[in-house]
């Protein structure tokens, strides 16, 4: 069990960060770049997102862990994993926040810029990786990743702080990190 986990976030911690802020880097999505005002989903979607990065900083995995849907997307592989009870538990064993400096979640909010897209912006951004997540109409990539000019980075893994969300008749379970 320890083995599945340790390849599902190796592969998250290690692979998918640097490749999708590669790509993100090659074509920055703004405000200026989409004209569509925020719908209420994708604002819903933005602050559950925004729940779960305060929740690395509040060092409350349980959240986060307890979000996760029954299989799981490696965002790099397009590997699915089943979460078992075992993984949730191991997932609190591993943190995304930088260690080596005092961080704290104001310091996230005045140092990142999150952003959201719905499943034809996402596909529109990355069409080959739309495809090997499964998009479904109502999913919302939401990126709490993009490090503004100028500041420190605050993850050891800041793919960590990307997920797709899949609405649920509760609000969002994460179904690709």
């Amino acid at each position: 069990m320890k083995t599945v986990f340790s390849i599902f976030f190796a592969a998250c911690f290690l692979l998918a960060g640097p490749n999708l802020l590669a790509q993100k880097k090659g074509s920055t999505l703004s405000s200026s770049t989409i004209k569509a005002p925020i719908t209420k989903e994708k604002a819903k979607a933005l602050a559950f997102g925004q729940e779960l990065i305060k929740a690395y900083f509040d060092g409350n995995c349980q959240l986060v862990a307890n979000s996760l849907a029954s299989e799981v997307i490696a965002m790099e592989s397009g590997q699915q994993f089943n979460i078992t009870p075992q993984l949730k538990s191991d997932f609190c064993d591993e943190n995304p926040i930088r260690s080596d400096i005092q961080v704290s979640y104001q310091m996230y909010l005045d140092s990142y810029k999150s952003e959201v897209m719905d499943k034809e912006e996402f596909a529109a951004k990355y069409p080959q990786r739309q495809q090997m997540y499964k998009l479904q109409a109502g999913d919302i990539f939401f990126n709490g990743a993009n490090l503004l000019p100028k500041k420190q980075a605050l993850f050891s893994a800041s793919d960590m702080a990307m997920f797709i969300l899949r609405p649920t008749a509760n609000g969002f379970e994460i179904i690709a990190i």
